[in-house]
């Protein structure tokens, strides 16, 4: 148990870099073309609420022992969690710094301009893809 706890802890952190990391991305651009996040890209609570939520759960469950369900599946859930939230702020940040095309995820799936709100570029999916395999090799050298 205090091995998933550590690694759970090395694995929150490198969240947190990463995440941070890819929304300093071309922020100048971002900034200029009004696309950028809020504040500079500093996360507030709500922020960190809404992306843990799920992982810690999670934590709290596989470390509770009070549980049905197997300590590995308590696990891939945790790791799931931040690797989906870091994926999509991955391919948000560099599809707003790199994506040349534009598209919307939803039906009529019509071009449009870098940043707008639900928009996908195949820059931003490939790293966002990227990163999630990063994120999941990471979690299983830390255990």
């Amino acid at each position: 148990m205090a091995a998933f706890g550590l690694g759970g802890y090395v694995l929150v952190c490198a969240y947190f870099i990463a995440g941070s990391a890819v929304t300093k991305v071309k922020m100048k651009q971002k900034q200029a073309e009004g696309i950028a996040e809020a504040r500079g890209g500093r996360r507030g609570p709500g922020s960190v609420w809404g992306s843990g939520t799920a992982g810690i759960i999670c934590a709290i469950m596989a470390l509770s022992g009070m549980t049905t369900i197997s300590l590995d599946a308590w696990r891939l859930g945790f790791v799931a969690s931040f690797c989906s939230k870091l994926s999509d702020t991955t391919a948000s940040e560099i599809g707003k710094a790199y994506g040349k095309t534009t598209y919307m995820s939803t039906p009529p799936f019509k071009l449009v301009p870098r940043g707008t709100e639900g928009a996908v570029s195949v820059e931003g999916t490939v790293a966002g893809l990227v990163i999630s395999g990063v994120f999941a090799a990471l979690a299983m050298a830390v255990g």
